[in-house]
């Protein structure tokens, strides 16, 4: 293919695929790394990770983790989907038209990269999807938030018809002044403002900001789209957000700590940071934010476990992928869809007779789930009780009539002549579909049967009590035992790690895990000051329990 598309270093751009036959599923993830936006900060990235800039030392295959994990326990949304990992090897957050002689340096075309893998993977099955998810982390999320919307009209102009969401993970950065002195060079890219790298960054990148956020500034504030509260309004396709209320990466750009907070004055910043993250979220329609001291969740093995008022991570998801595959269904009918004159001058809607077998139609039916309304504000769908973690069995997948059999690997292509051979080497572990017996075909179709007459049941009483709220605070059970979508799932703990789900800490020498304070201090946070700020002495706050603690540290930075 287009060898001119390239890593930093001049060397093919590529990704690995894990292909699932028979699924019409995809999730496309972009890898995160930071970035470097001048000639100084390059050089120090490419000295420190150089496989961030380019693929000369990639392996053959690579077995993925948590949402690109073929094991079922591990990842339960998205483990026998089709499932492509793009490596980070741009250093522009994705954005990057910029080749070579245009920098006269390194190449910048993240931007370009997407596109050109996309372009390919149409040939080995994502033109036919139903679903594509654009998922990233760190870098990778924030060009989730740029990309999006045009990722989406490339889809739809090659013809495909696939429902194109997005997934950011730990890309919503804040633009607030930094608590230490600027950087006048920005030689350190980890310690450099981020508005200043940015403004920096999108010249040398010559980066594809989307049209409908930079027609909202000039051409010189443009780089102000790299941050997803500006950038958000503007998007038009559907977006589940990530976020850490008090992410590690926004804490060290905003604090210049290489470490966890240590003083008064960084503890200070970190209680604000979490307040003004939460802020920043407050016009998002579908977020998942939890109070916790991390970064990145979508590919670490504990991502199931992390819940937001009880509703676990991946369950809130899978409720919103459902939800978005019923809007689409609703979408369609009305599309094809008849209208007849009456007498009376209004009109009759005819819907034209399903023509599939039963065996084709699975694509309409999941589990025990009553689908979507009409007027989309109503998802009765079936979670398995709140914090469960039942699995549901291999029919779960509910477009996909299919068991994936493999050892989870991904194999590599780079994006030159040979790479579509690579994609369908023999040798390499792929996925094979698993083939139902006659007597399982028959009962699948009677399954089938009763599911669509309770669907259609479910619809007609629900039309009668829609609703319109899907941001409730709290969970909405009925007397069914099923639950409401949950799409604004915030945090109410105000204070980091006091969600007893946040990922362990673990003590870097031993290995062991830790409470935050004790993680704190490991790293010489100066409990003495702070027990000073609240009134107490360092010995009456290490008495008291963790959690406690927490709460009265936070009570203390917020005031009365």
């Amino acid at each position: 293919m287009n060898r001119s598309v390239t890593c930093n270093d001049g060397s093919p751009a590529g990704y690995y695929l894990r292909k699932s036959y028979g699924s019409k599923k995809w999730l496309v993830y972009l890898e995160g790394g930071w970035y470097c936006y001048n000639e100084p900060s390059c050089r120090a990235r490419w000295a420190s990770s150089s496989r961030l800039m380019s693929s000369t030392e990639w392996p053959k295959t690579k077995t993925g983790s948590g949402v690109l994990s073929a094991d079922p326990e591990e990842n339960r949304v998205w483990w026998k989907a089709n499932v492509v990992y793009i490596p980070y090897c741009s250093s522009d957050v994705w954005s990057g038209t910029a080749s070579a002689s245009d920098t006269g340096s390194y190449a910048f075309m993240g931007a370009l990269i997407i596109q050109e893998v996309l372009q390919e993977l149409m040939s080995v099955g994502l033109m036919s999807a139903k679903e594509m998810v654009l998922a990233g982390s760190s870098a990778g999320g924030t060009a989730v938030l740029m990309n999006l919307d045009r990722i989406s009209e490339f889809m739809a102009a090659a013809g495909s018809k696939a429902r194109v969401l997005g997934l950011a993970d730990s890309g919503w950065f804040l633009e607030t002044p930094q608590i230490v002195s600027q950087q006048t060079d920005c030689s350190n890219a980890f310690y450099c403002n981020p508005s200043v790298a940015i403004q920096m960054g999108t010249k040398l990148w010559n980066s594809n900001v989307p049209k409908s956020c930079r027609e909202s500034y000039s051409v010189n504030e443009r780089w102000r789209c790299f941050f997803g509260f500006r950038i958000y309004e503007s998007i038009k396709s559907p977006i589940f957000l990530f976020q850490w209320l008090y992410d590690e990466a926004q804490l060290t750009v905003g604090s210049g700590m290489a470490s966890p907070p240590i003083n008064l004055q960084h503890w200070n910043f970190m209680q604000k940071t979490g307040r003004d993250m939460r802020a920043s979220l407050r016009n998002a329609s579908v977020v998942f934010a939890p109070a916790c001291y991390s970064h990145l969740v979508l590919t670490t093995s504990e991502w199931t476990q992390i819940q937001v008022r009880n509703v676990k991570l991946h369950k809130a998801l899978r409720c919103w992928l459902k939800s978005q595959k019923a809007l689409a269904l609703e979408k369609d009918e009305e599309e094809t869809s008849t209208e007849i004159p009456q007498s009376n001058g209004n009109t009759h809607t005819i819907f034209p007779p399903m023509l599939k077998p039963a065996e084709e139609m699975r694509a309409y039916d999941h589990d025990e789930d009553s689908m979507l309304m009409s007027d989309g504000s109503q998802y009765d769908l079936e979670m398995d009780g709140l914090g469960s973690s039942v699995f549901h069995d291999e029919w779960d997948d509910d477009e996909d009539d299919f068991r994936a059999q493999d050892d989870g690997t991904m194999a590599t292509a780079t994006l030159d002549e040979n790479a579509q051979a690579q994609t369908q080497d023999p040798g390499q572990a792929w996925w094979w579909p698993w083939k139902r017996s006659s007597d399982s075909t028959v009962k699948a179709q009677k399954k089938n049967r009763r599911k669509k007459s309770r669907r259609s049941s479910s619809r007609r009483q629900s039309n009668s009590r829609r609703q319109t709220n899907l941001q409730g605070d709290e969970p909405d059970r009925r007397n069914s035992g099923k639950l409401k979508c949950q799409f604004r799932l915030v945090d109410h703990a105000t204070c980091p790690h006091c969600n007893p789900t946040c990922p362990k800490l673990t003590n870097p020498f031993t290995g062991e895990d830790m409470e935050f304070l004790s993680f704190m201090r490991l790293f010489g946070l100066d409990l003495g000051a702070i027990a000073a700020q609240m009134g107490l002495d360092e010995q009456s706050l290490a008495l008291l329990d963790p959690a406690a603690a927490m709460e009265l540290l936070a009570a203390a930075v917020r005031g009365p």
